[in-house]
């Protein structure tokens, strides 16, 4: 299934806004392991991937690398 998984922290928190605002349907996806749990947003299909590109939004990796959608 085509789609972006954005991992919902402080510095993505704008750019997952900005995508609800626009109406995209999301997901919410909870990810725990035995020492942590995190909590990602899904934006399924092709529209959800075009909507992230055509809005120009960088994203930010958790491991703080820089993560671009053009």
């Amino acid at each position: 299934m085509p789609g972006i998984i954005v991992e919902e922290h402080r510095k993505n928190r704008w750019a997952i806004a900005k995508l609800r605002k626009q109406g995209l349907e999301y997901y919410p996806i909870m990810v725990r392991d035995n020492y942590s749990e995190k909590v990602y947003q899904m934006f399924p299909s092709l529209s959800g991937i075009l909507a992230i590109a055509s809005a120009g939004i960088a994203l930010k990796c958790p491991d703080q690398e820089d993560f671009y959608v053009v």
